[in-house]
């Protein structure tokens, strides 16, 4: 979705909002606040985007689906970290994480692992997001999650390179290399992943 689209979007996920109220239909109600929770953060309009999570959040909890109530947070972690909120992030990530565990979707677990590992890298918790970038590569790999082994990857040479001691430039760009091999693997399936 290119940038001069999203108040276009944000339009008409506002009025399928309304027509999921008109039909009652809380399912498709919440799946369509999940959007605006991402479709406000990319404007920058996050205290829309927090409501539309806690709503998406709140009605996903109601209805019992707690993988999508992770998404949810997950999402809300993401808008977290775009508005500079590391520490929200961080907890958005967590209770994500803890749900995915429960509901045993370990590709999404891994995602949100590496949420966390962001948040913390952004606290400045270096040794701490390394320690959750590595166990998420490692849980990606033993799944064979090859996305979330590219991204776990990407998270890697992101933290060499920004590290807080003097970047780790032969680690960074070792890690960047690696994860560019596995997105070609993957080919179209990389989706956004390889630029």
């Amino acid at each position: 979705l290119a940038q001069g689209q999203v108040p276009d979007a944000i339009q008409a996920a506002t009025e399928a909002l309304g027509l999921c109220r008109s039909l009652q239909d809380q399912r498709w109600e919440a799946k369509v606040q999940l959007n605006l929770v991402a479709l406000n953060a990319m404007q920058g309009q996050f205290d829309q985007a927090k409501q539309a999570g806690v709503q998406a959040i709140s009605m996903f909890s109601g209805l019992g689906d707690a993988r999508a109530e992770a998404a949810a947070h997950l999402r809300m972690a993401a808008a977290h970290q775009a508005q500079g909120s590391a520490d929200d992030a961080l907890s958005s990530a967590g209770f994500a994480r803890g749900l995915f565990k429960d509901a045993g979707c370990r590709s999404s677990e891994i995602a949100a692992q590496l949420a966390e590992s962001h948040a913390q890298f952004a606290l400045g918790e270096y040794e701490k997001a390394k320690t959750a970038a590595t166990e998420a590569l490692g849980q990606a790999q033993d799944c064979g999650d090859v996305r979330g082994e590219a991204s776990a990857l990407l998270t890697t040479a992101t933290l060499r390179l920004g590290a807080p001691s003097g970047a780790d430039l032969e680690g960074g760009h070792g890690a960047a290399a690696s994860a560019e091999n596995v997105l070609r693997g993957l080919g179209p399936a990389a989706g956004g992943l390889l630029v």
